[in-house]
């Protein structure tokens, strides 16, 4: 079984204790869109993935796979 990006930053956050609010302050974005992305609701954005990239350096090959898997879709949700 592989994990998605989602995923992986779900384990990562549990693996380091963090709240939902240490995991959006480390990422420097708001806790509603780590909620809204976690529970995919949302699709997370640009400047989210680049936060994302930065931040967890190890998950920077799932941050590639997911826009490369995203390529030209659209699901009609709206991207934080």
């Amino acid at each position: 079984m592989t994990t998605d990006l989602i995923d992986e930053l779900v384990i990562y956050q549990g693996s380091q204790g963090l709240t939902d609010t240490d995991f959006a302050q480390l990422l420097g974005v708001d806790r509603s869109t780590w909620s809204y992305v976690r529970r995919r609701i949302k699709q997370p954005g640009v400047d989210f993935l680049s936060a994302v990239a930065q931040k967890i350096p190890h998950l920077q090959l799932h941050v590639f796979n997911y826009v490369v898997s995203r390529n030209g879709k659209d699901d009609g949700k709206a991207h934080v």
